[in-house]
């Protein structure tokens, strides 16, 4: 009775936090009026023009839409909008669905490879870390990425390294889609059943695939007994693993290719040129210090230090009494946190897919504590310190400003004047003309405007300066009818000197430009509309 309440309270623990987690989520989603900032604006732009093509029935057009970002993320949005139609809300409560991708995915991943009550307490601890409850409430690639390549790793799991025909196939239909959804998931998913199989190799059993401590060493493989070394020896013959892996990567190569082959020069350019413009952008490199810490830092970032902490005494738990589980589950986070390093293009969201196995190591620790009291103890004080986090990036309180909790957050009421500023060009004889924003402001930006123009219908052309560049805006400069400005403006930032560079060239020419509208914004600047005349 005893083990049957406490299993029950920690699932009740799990419900209750996922419950948080929903609740928490709708709420700030729906009560929140800041506008879409740069990349968020961009994927919902995709996204509001795939649904228009499937809606249309343009079927044949979904390939062209976007020759660098896949279609899957979007895609998956398209059932809500003709459910409850198009908007920015319901777009970002898409990521509902990988949340519960992600924490299923956990507590399987964490009940295989110890047990239930480890999986139930992983999958609270996946909900409580701060970074992820961010990118819950955003439109961004980076959850769902995150939740499929956990999907996938699970599959692969029950695959039992690919021995199984029917998980093999189904890992290589979520690789795929996870491929769909973007274009760097090999980088996580490859690693990590790269990582666990070679643990597998050396730790189970090639017959019964049974964790082995001792028993019988052939090579450097290990055996239950030499019973199942003669069983395995003449089964050998049928064993069909790399069979069912090139079928899963077959599978994985018919879900993707549909959109990859259209556009593969594009993306192998534009990826060659993105991964390599973490230079430019002042991202440290790998030969640096700063280069070799940065994801750690990012890490310390996205779960906090409470967290940290106890990841660090799991590893070291484990290392110390589970020797299968340290290298599972420390084994592919090194790998990726090596490759990540290497690449010059460096953001802490690139991280992120590693959280799972950080989420299951620390639940395999408190959940193999000799003293059943103490795990119980430490599973509700990582409750509390969960519904803490979600609650200050919701509420914003608990407000304490260390990495003992997140920076707090809540719901924004601002008019950053986007409608405004879209109807005042509209009504000045915008109509077919071309509009240049030059501040690379977060909400007031050409990617920003230019998906709420989409949004509501406008009939003119909107373009982010700092992305056209100096060159091509001087160049064209004759041909654009409306400058967008925010003063005072401050030019910092990646784009700060392009910026500056546009503010110049622009204010040299002002008397050829006469001001349409000025706008009052929340932060106490102007936002000017500027028309040539």
């Amino acid at each position: 009775m005893e083990v049957k309440y406490l299993k029950d309270s920690e699932f009740l623990v799990l419900l209750l936090i996922t419950t948080f987690v929903v609740i928490t989520n709708v709420y700030f989603i729906a009560w929140d009026d800041s506008p879409q900032s740069w990349d968020p604006a961009l994927h919902l732009t995709y996204s509001f023009v795939y649904f228009n093509l499937i809606k249309s029935l343009q079927f044949s057009e979904i390939v062209k839409v976007s020759n660098y970002y896949p279609p899957f993320f979007y895609l998956s949005s398209t059932p809500l909008y003709f459910l409850f139609g198009f908007s920015e809300d319901i777009a970002i409560l898409t990521n509902l669905i990988y949340y519960f991708i992600l924490i299923y995915s956990v507590f399987q991943i964490a009940k295989i490879m110890k047990d239930r009550n480890a999986g139930v307490i992983s999958a609270v601890i996946i909900s409580a870390f701060p970074a992820l409850i961010k990118f819950q409430r955003v439109y961004m690639i980076d959850f769902a990425l995150l939740s499929l390549t956990a999907f996938a790793i699970l599959l692969y799991l029950r695959s039992e390294d690919f021995r199984n025909l029917k998980y093999s196939v189904l890992f290589g239909i979520v690789f795929g889609i996870a491929e769909l959804t973007k274009w760097n998931a090999f980088v996580y998913i490859i690693p990590s059943i790269f990582a666990l199989f070679l643990v597998n190799y050396f730790m189970r059993c090639p017959y019964c695939h049974q964790i082995v401590k001792n028993g019988w060493k052939v090579g450097y493989r290990r055996f239950c007994s030499k019973k199942h070394l003669k069983l395995y020896e003449k089964s050998a013959k049928t064993n069909n693993t790399m069979l069912n892996f090139a079928i899963s990567l077959f599978v994985a190569f018919l879900f993707a290719a549909w959109w990859y082959l259209p556009n593969l020069s594009t993306v192998i350019m534009r990826l060659t040129y993105f991964a390599n413009i973490g230079g430019k952008e002042g991202d440290p490199a790998f030969l640096t210090i700063q280069g070799w810490i940065y994801y750690a830092n990012s890490i310390l970032d996205a779960v906090g230090a409470v967290f940290l902490i106890l990841f660090a005494v799991s590893i070291y738990y484990l290392y110390k009494n589970n020797r299968y589980l340290f290298l599972g589950l420390l084994t592919p986070i090194a790998l990726i946190y090596i490759i990540l390093t290497l690449l010059s293009n460096k953001d802490p969201r690139y991280i992120m897919p590693v959280l799972p196995f950080v989420a299951i190591s620390i639940g395999v620790f408190v959940s193999s504590l000799a003293n059943r009291k103490y795990s119980t103890i430490l599973t509700f004080i990582i409750l509390l310190f969960g519904l803490l986090n979600i609650s200050a990036l919701t509420f914003g309180q608990p407000d304490i400003d260390n990495k003992i909790l997140p920076n707090p957050e809540h719901p924004k009421k601002e008019d950053w004047k986007i409608y405004a500023l879209l109807e005042a060009i509209k009504e000045s004889g915008g109509e077919g003309k071309i509009v240049v924003v030059l501040p690379d402001h977060p909400y007031l930006n050409g990617q920003s405007l230019n998906f709420y123009r989409l949004k509501e219908g406008y009939k003119f052309a909107i373009y982010n300066g700092v992305y056209i560049g100096y060159e091509a805006f001087v160049h064209n400069f004759d041909k654009i009818t409306y400058i967008i400005l925010i003063e005072p403006r401050e030019h910092k930032g990646v784009y700060g000197d392009i910026e500056k560079k546009l503010y110049e060239f622009f204010y040299e020419r002002k008397d050829n430009f006469e001001v349409v509208k000025v706008f009052d914004l929340p932060d106490n600047s102007k936002l000017y509309i500027y028309k040539r005349t």
